[in-house]
């Protein structure tokens, strides 16, 4: 595999830990809106499949089927391709890294966009969808996560983890209620309710397409930040000299897991529970649109 060329700008300079701090929370900020995107089109796919793609009775195997699969895709893309994405965040400039991953996540959901809205894709393309997302979130998160470990110093680490676990925590609330009401916009427009944006806003069947474009915006919103802010990356300990091959990269990390049997443990215990609990979401959408949810008629429109 080629690697990118060296970054012909000048280092950055040695940075204060006040400015370290200050360009983590700029950081946090940016990916915070990213983050809080992909929860916005992650609820709004579910959404697209129980009401739009797969509405009826009838086509509830195919659509457990979408859910499994475009589930799985983005679940398969994060787990097979973490060792890899670790090691080349080791490799390469983190800060292009993630640039580029910011920019490609944006590519897919405008490729997103059009899917939902010139015609009916097919599952398998869906779940190419949610494969890119994943691959993308996951070369994505490699380079954040070692950015802002090195970036931020020792006696700031627990703050910093601290903000990293309440992005996750804020985005598992906000972002189904905003992609919710995002989607009820287009027939609140249709209704008369919200004059000002019928004319954008009447035309769209749902806000599947609204949701997706500004997770989109949230991405380039987020590629901007980053191209603006400037942090040290960490030297190898090789030196450059002798460097090992990526294969040898991935190797050892689960060298170093295997080695250190806590740690193994843990790992474990981790993935057993997010095994079992995984397919929960699938059975929520299911649940709330066959039991709780309003009847489809033969087009696939709610009945009011």
């Amino acid at each position: 595999m080629t690697l990118p060329p060296a970054d012909p700008l000048p280092d950055p300079p040695v940075l204060s830990d006040a400015a370290r701090w200050r360009t983590f929370l700029w950081l946090w900020g940016s990916q915070a809106l990213s983050v809080l995107g992909g929860g916005l089109s992650a609820f709004a796919m579910n959404i697209y499949l129980t009401q739009s793609r797969f509405p009826l009775e009838a086509q509830k195997p195919e659509l457990a089927a979408a859910l499994a699969l475009t589930g799985l895709g983005w679940g398969a893309a994060a787990i097979l391709g973490a060792p890899l994405a670790g090691a080349l965040a080791d490799r390469w400039n983190r800060r292009r890294m993630m640039i580029t991953c910011d920019l490609l996540g944006a590519l897919l959901l405008v490729l997103g966009v059009l899917m939902v809205t010139l015609g009916t894709p097919p599952v398998w393309l869906l779940t190419l969808f949610t494969v890119g997302l994943g691959l993308v979130g996951t070369f994505h998160g490699s380079a954040f996560d070692t950015s802002y470990s090195s970036l931020v110093t020792r006696d700031r680490l627990p703050r910093a983890n601290g903000l990293m676990q309440t992005l996750w925590s804020l985005s598992g609330l906000l972002s189904p209620a905003l992609a919710a009401l995002l989607i009820s916009l287009p027939a609140l427009a249709r209704q008369g309710e919200m004059p000002l944006l019928a004319g954008a806003l009447a035309g769209l069947p749902d806000g599947v397409a609204l949701a997706l474009g500004i997770d989109a915006g949230s991405f380039l919103l987020a590629a901007l930040v980053v191209s603006r802010l400037h942090w040290p990356q960490p030297p190898r300990r090789d030196g450059g000299r002798g460097r090992p091959s990526l294969v040898q990269d991935m190797r050892f990390g689960w060298t170093f897991i295997g080695r250190r049997p806590a740690l193994l443990h843990l790992l474990l215990t981790f993935a057993g529970v997010n095994l079992l609990t995984s397919g929960v979401g699938v059975l929520h959408p299911l649940l709330l649109r066959f039991t709780l949810g309003v009847p489809a008629d033969g087009t696939g429109a709610a009945l009011a």
